[in-house]
């Protein structure tokens, strides 16, 4: 059984009779319940059939997954942290640091004390260097600087650029500590543009970063515990600054989830050596930290929960996220393409035909895309979703602009060719056109793997008149994707009964009743799908 295509494939040509019963089946949490061996074992016989260069580390990092799948505190899942995110790495200085202070361990009984840990972390950066480092697929491309600004957020920026405005950003984690509202999932180009140290925020950020850092480098010795949790602060928030590395973004309000642990602590520890806190006045004047704990409590709890039913899904999400963070091309491109989507969800009787309900989030999502393009014009994939919304709305001129564009800015974009065969061929009326970026997209890995374009490759032959390209093609596709299997076989049957038509006009009866017989043998496959 392939998939549930397949089965339905298969299930039409089974005849239940009066005496049969209808069981349903619901598997339900599958992962949790299968034997591990078993399931490696069947993953291993599948790579013995379609073998891979990389399928014996597949097996590895599945057998890692499976077997350190655990929520204790030890080695094992601390790795599946690190295999997950990058900043739990951080911890393999702070757990020592914790022992050392809080539990007045000395410094080298903390180290033997988390050598499971430390060991964990070796074997990390070893596996991560042997993943990334090892020797490149003959003849792979590995650029070394990615070349665009929504995925490296200072391509192309000077040093002092880059600094400054690294600093901006860290001003605004501080901020957003201290009062996190409004929050955005993205704050991608260009919602923080670059900037300098004429800025006096940029400044400020560095300042107080650094004089926080000397502070707790120095006092960590002493066991100070506000030292340990500035680190705790500064650790994993210094691996998403794109201070060592390209993350992909300049700023998010997640990438606070683990510092915000250290900020806590420090709060709690400023609030417990500066405020004039003692047993004897909690007895007397109780009243007057209740109702200031409970006026902190109710507005960060009620921020939270509002927050907290944002994330709820995608539409909540980025519909929230994109009046926040307005100017970010990505919160755009992320809210149009959830509406999109919303669209493409409908059936195939919708989508061919939408309603007003339909228009009016084909016309929401050109909007944002077009505000995602008006932000950063070499935006890819704003410009082609935009050319995939008018397509849908049937408006070929404008499509043809957008995939057109999109082909300036990525010229081996292969579904911007596929799309485009959709333009010549449906609503142009251009199969030769058609047919030109239809050998393009084929001529990709990609293309070759989408059964739509076999099925555009036999309508475009059929146009043409070569039937026997037109049958191969059909059958390629019907044989790729089953769901596609009724639509050619009818496409097909309508083909040869045009053609049985033609040769009947033209007095070849014998002829006639060989298409005749092809179309009435593939109207058959049609109906018993």
């Amino acid at each position: 059984m392939k998939n549930t295509y397949d089965f339905l494939h298969k299930l039409s040509k089974v005849k239940a009779n009066d005496n049969s019963l209808l069981i349903s089946l619901d598997v339900d949490s599958l992962y949790t319940n299968i034997d591990n061996e078993m399931g490696l074992r069947a993953v291993a016989e599948v790579f013995e059939q379609k073998p891979l260069p990389i399928h014996k580390y597949i097996l590895q990092l599945l057998r890692l997954s499976l077997e350190g799948n655990d929520f204790t505190f030890d080695g094992n899942s601390y790795l599946q942290a690190m295999l997950s995110k990058e900043n739990a790495f951080t911890y393999v200085v702070i757990f020592p640091l914790f022992l050392y202070v809080f539990l007045h361990k000395s410094l080298k009984s903390s180290l033997i004390s988390c050598l499971p840990i430390i060991a964990t972390a070796v074997f990390y950066v070893a596996l991560r260097s042997f993943m990334l480092y090892k020797e490149p697929v003959a003849g792979a491309i590995l650029p070394q600087i990615n070349p665009d600004i929504m995925e490296n957020p200072f391509v192309g920026a000077d040093v002092t650029t880059w600094l400054a405005t690294i600093g901006l950003i860290m001003w605004k984690y501080i901020a957003l500590l201290l009062v996190p509202y409004p929050l955005s999932c993205d704050y991608s180009f260009n919602q923080i543009p670059w900037t300098n140290f004429s800025n006096p925020q940029a400044i400020l950020g560095w300042l107080f970063y650094i004089g926080i850092g000397l502070y707790a480098t120095i006092n960590i010795w002493k066991r100070d515990a506000l030292s340990l949790a500035i680190l705790m602060y500064l650790a994993p928030l210094s691996l998403v600054l794109n201070l060592f590395f390209n993350i992909g973004a300049p700023m998010a309000d997640r990438f606070l989830y683990a510092p915000s642990l250290g900020f806590c602590l420090a709060v709690a520890l400023l609030l417990a050596k500066y405020l004039p806190i003692t047993k004897q006045r909690l007895k007397e004047q109780p009243i007057y930290f209740l109702v200031a704990l409970a006026v902190v409590v109710l507005l960060f709890s009620s921020l939270t929960i509002q927050r907290n039913s944002v994330w709820e899904n995608n539409y909540k999400l980025f519909s929230n996220d994109v009046q926040v963070a307005h100017n970010s091309a990505k919160m755009h491109y992320y809210f149009a393409n959830t509406l999109l989507k919303k669209f493409l969800d409908k059936d195939e009787a919708q989508i061919r035909n939408p309603d007003a309900a339909a228009i009016q989030l084909l016309d929401s999502a050109d909007l944002h895309f077009s505000k995602s393009y008006e932000i950063n014009p070499k935006f890819h994939h704003s410009t082609y979703n935009l050319g995939l919304v008018n397509i849908y709305k049937k408006q070929a001129q404008e499509a043809l602009k957008w995939l057109q564009y999109t082909l300036e800015l990525q010229p081996n974009h292969g579904i911007s060719h596929e799309q485009l065969v959709r333009v010549y061929g449906e609503f142009l009326n251009q199969p030769d056109k058609a047919l030109e970026h239809l050998n393009i997209a084929l001529s990709t890995v990609e293309g070759q793997k989408n059964a739509s374009n076999y099925q555009y490759l036999g309508n475009l032959m059929a146009m043409k008149g070569n039937i026997e390209a037109a049958e191969e093609a059909f059958i390629k596709a019907a044989s790729m994707r089953p769901s596609f299997a009724k639509s050619c076989y009818r496409n097909l049957a309508g083909m040869y009964g045009n053609l049985a038509l033609q040769a009947a006009q033209a007095g070849n009866q014998a002829l006639s009743n060989q298409y005749q017989q092809k179309s009435t043998e593939y109207q058959q496959k049609s109906s018993g799908l």
